[in-house]
C-alpha cells in the first residue's frame, strides 16, 4: 500500500515536471564528481574545482543580492561584486549575462524537508550512515517496476533512473528541496543554485528596452553527471 502511494506521488511529480530538461552526460563542460561533507568537487573545463557549500544565511543573502540589484546594463557585474562581498562561495562558470552560463552555488538549509518524504518511502533512510546503501535501496524500491539496460560504459548510473531522480528533486519548491550536505550525500544529488542571466523589460515615458537581469533557479544534478546551465 505504501509502495503504491509512493509510486502515485512520483507519477504526479513527473507530470508536473514535463518541461524539465534531460540529464547532462558526464565529462562535459562541468561534471559533479563528488559530494563531500562540506563541499562538492566539480570537474570544470578539464580542471578539478572544490566548491564549498553556502550555509543557509549565505544562501538567503545570495538570493536577496541577486534580486536586489536593479535591472540594467551593469546588473551582471554588480551581482558578481555583491556575491563576492557577501562571501558566498560560488563557481564562476563564465557569467550571469544572458545566454552566457551561470554562477553556481551549493545551497544548504538546516532542515531538509524533502527528506521527510524520503524517510516515509524507505526504512533504510539515514543520512548519517551508509548513504550509498540508502540511495540504492530507496531508488531501486521506488522504480523497481521500470526495466532498462545497464549504465553505458563510462556513465556512473542508468541515465533514465538519474533523470527520474532529477525531475523529482527539481519539482520540490524552495526551500523544501534544500538540506544539509549529509542529506545530499544520501540523495546522491545536489540542488545547485544557478545565478543565470535573462532580459527584463524596462519602460520609461512609453519607451521600452530589454535590459540584462540576473535571476536564480535550482537545477538538481546527480553525482557523476553534468551540470545544466554551465558553459
Amino acid at each position: 500500500m505504501q509502495r503504491s502511494r509512493v509510486l502515485a506521488l512520483a507519477a504526479l511529480v513527473l507530470c508536473a515536471t514535463a518541461q524539465a530538461q534531460a540529464i547532462v552526460p558526464p565529462y562535459g563542460t562541468a561534471t559533479l564528481s563528488n559530494i563531500d561533507a562540506d563541499h562538492v568537487e566539480i570537474v570544470y573545463q578539464g580542471r578539478d574545482v572544490t566548491l564549498r557549500a553556502a550555509n543557509f544565511a549565505q544562501t538567503i543573502a545570495a538570493i536577496a543580492a541577486v534580486y536586489g540589484v536593479p535591472t540594467g546594463p551593469w546588473n551582471p557585474s554588480l551581482v558578481d561584486i555583491a556575491l563576492q562581498a557577501l562571501g558566498v562561495p560560488f563557481l564562476r562558470a563564465r557569467s550571469c549575462w544572458p545566454n552566457d552560463g551561470s554562477f553556481v552555488i551549493v545551497p544548504t538549509a538546516p532542515a531538509g524537508l524533502a527528506d521527510a518524504a524520503l524517510q516515509a518511502a524507505s526504512q533504510y533512510y539515514d543520512p548519517n550512515a551508509q548513504p550509498r546503501e540508502f540511495a540504492n535501496a530507496y531508488w531501486n524500491r521506488m522504480f523497481s517496476q521500470l526495466q532498462g539496460p545497464q549504465a553505458p560504459p563510462g556513465w556512473p548510473g542508468r541515465p533514465e533512473m538519474e533523470e527520474l531522480k532529477q525531475q523529482l528533486v527539481d519539482a520540490i519548491p524552495f526551500p523544501a528541496n534544500l538540506g544539509e550536505m549529509q542529506q545530499y550525500q544520501a540523495r546522491g544529488m545536489v540542488p545547485f543554485m544557478h545565478v543565470y542571466g535573462d532580459y527584463d523589460r524596462v519602460c520609461f515615458l512609453f519607451i521600452c528596452w530589454y535590459m540584462p537581469k540576473c535571476k536564480v533557479r535550482f537545477r538538481a544534478t546527480a553525482e557523476g553527471y553534468g551540470l545544466r546551465d554551465v558553459r
